[in-house]
């Protein structure tokens, strides 16, 4: 501290102008860009101030919160963040009426489509996994009903629908 302060400061705003000693009070706040921060321009301090939230992503610094989504919901997507879930399309007949995709064929034990495994041997030979053989999606001959193979394996080669042998 200067001796000229010894009997008092001399503020402005936060800053003793004669020691440069700060205060916690008169500080000169101005946003920083694209940032929630503010930062007094006497001193430097910063505090963080409240998001512009506008859905689920901060208009202002880009942060994400986990509410408030805008969902695509057949892309199974949210349109501001990207953060992705499963697909809901709305399905009449093979034809989603939201979007137009053709609905897939899927296992009718768990779910699995042809989509599926492509993805998933797709990730294999990208970590360079020899594939001796692939699972699939199979249509039983008798009744047309739909199964992957390793279902059907579970199954003991019986259609889960029409109990015959595939």
């Amino acid at each position: 501290m200067s001796i000229k302060c010894l009997f008092g400061h001399k503020w402005s705003g936060c800053k003793c102008e004669r020691c440069g000693k700060t205060q916690d009070i008169g500080h000169n706040y101005v946003a920083v860009s694209e940032k929630c921060i503010e930062k007094c321009t006497i001193c430097g301090k910063e505090r963080t101030i409240e998001h512009m939230w506008n859905g689920c992503k901060c208009s202002r610094c880009g942060k994400v919160r986990d509410e408030q989504h805008d969902w695509d919901l057949c892309k199974g997507e949210c349109i501001r963040c990207g953060k992705t879930q499963r697909e809901q399309h709305v399905w009449s007949g093979d034809k989603c009426s939201r979007c137009g995709k053709q609905r897939e064929e899927e296992c009718i034990i768990c779910g699995k489509t042809k989509t599926d495994f492509d993805k998933y041997y797709e990730e294999l030979r990208k970590k360079n996994v020899v594939i001796i053989s692939r699972d699939r999606i199979v249509k039983c001959t008798s009744c047309n009903g739909v199964i992957c193979t390793i279902c059907l394996n579970k199954n003991d080669g019986i259609c889960p629908q029409c109990k015959k042998d595939m």
